[in-house]
């Protein structure tokens, strides 16, 4: 395991108090060959850190290190000992996992990781409406882009995911939510409204405006375009859907938009067009780690969002 990062992670935890917290600090000492690189590794002086060290070494009675001008090497006690501290931290890691689990069951704790396009659409609904029939519920919610939400995903807490569907799921069992497609909206004088289909290339005289809300559609387009070798004439929005709505009405664009968010939509003066070829199509999906305990509430959440999805009844 990666133990400076793990140091900073754990520092504060109160298991990891006295003689233990020493004995984490000599196994990140011992990733590296001199005690001044270890120092700035753990933001503090090579003096205190040496300190540090020496008091370890005088409460075992074993001199851990071999220190010589140039630098320092473990004796055969040192290596004992960061064999055996490794295994412990492991066991104590795992316990902590397991407080936490019992913690989130006793809490009614639901952990929820989404992507910010999907939040301003259905998603605040959903959970709304889940909170509501689950009044006990005590929600941890993280809104991010699409590359931190995966983080999360894969991190040590037992998130329920909701994204578009990434490149790699093989530590997840997916549910897909939602099979999304994508269409353009012009205005009804704009010429892009007479067509029975729309093509990258027919994005010349008319913009195509995306939407931050809709970052992975709009990265795969981009790339798509990228690897086609096509020219695509973009206006990229950062003021959000309703801001790209408004240029769509002006008639200043053509406005990628998702179906799933349809309902939600006026169109007086607008028509839907759609690309040719399924351009664009994304799957919105419910990702659960196969390796992680979830509370009673977050297995309640996950058949919820399943119940509300038509593409598994």
């Amino acid at each position: 395991m990666d133990h400076v990062a793990s140091y900073f992670e754990l520092q504060d935890d109160p298991l990891l108090s006295g003689k233990l917290s020493a004995l984490y600090t000599f196994m990140v000492v011992s990733q590296y060959t001199s005690l001044r690189t270890a120092a700035q590794k753990l933001y503090i002086s090579p003096q205190v850190l040496n300190r540090q060290i020496t008091a370890l070494e005088e409460k075992l009675g074993l001199p851990l290190l071999e220190r010589t001008p140039r630098g320092f090497s473990l004796t055969s006690y040192g290596e004992s000992v960061c064999e055996y501290s490794s295994a412990l931290f492991r066991s104590l890691q795992q316990f902590r996992r397991d407080l936490n689990t019992m913690h989130a069951e006793n809490n009614h704790l639901l952990r929820l990781a989404y992507s910010n396009n999907l939040y301003d659409t259905s998603l605040h609904m959903y959970m709304m409406d889940f909170q509501e029939e689950q009044p006990n519920c005590k929600m941890k919610s993280m809104r991010r882009n699409f590359d931190q939400t995966m983080e999360l995903a894969h991190g040590n807490e037992p998130f329920v995911t909701l994204t578009t569907r990434p490149a790699n799921t093989e530590n997840f069992d997916v549910a897909i939510l939602h099979d999304a497609h994508y269409y353009a909206l012009v205005h009804k004088e704009n010429p892009l409204s007479k067509l029975s289909g729309l093509d990258i290339s027919d994005f010349d005289e008319t913009p195509l405006i995306l939407c931050s809300e809709f970052f992975r559609a709009n990265q795969y387009l981009l790339k798509h375009c990228t690897e086609q070798k096509l020219s695509v004439n973009v206006r990229l929005e950062t003021g959000g859907f309703q801001a790209g709505l408004e240029l769509c009405r002006q008639n200043k664009g053509a406005l990628l938009m998702a179906d799933y968010i349809e309902d939600q939509i006026d169109y007086e003066g607008l028509v839907k067009v759609a690309p040719k070829g399924g351009l664009f199509s994304l799957e919105l999906v419910m990702l659960v780690r196969k390796d992680l305990e979830y509370s009673q509430m977050e297995h309640k959440f996950i058949e919820y969002m399943k119940a509300y999805s038509p593409e598994l009844n």
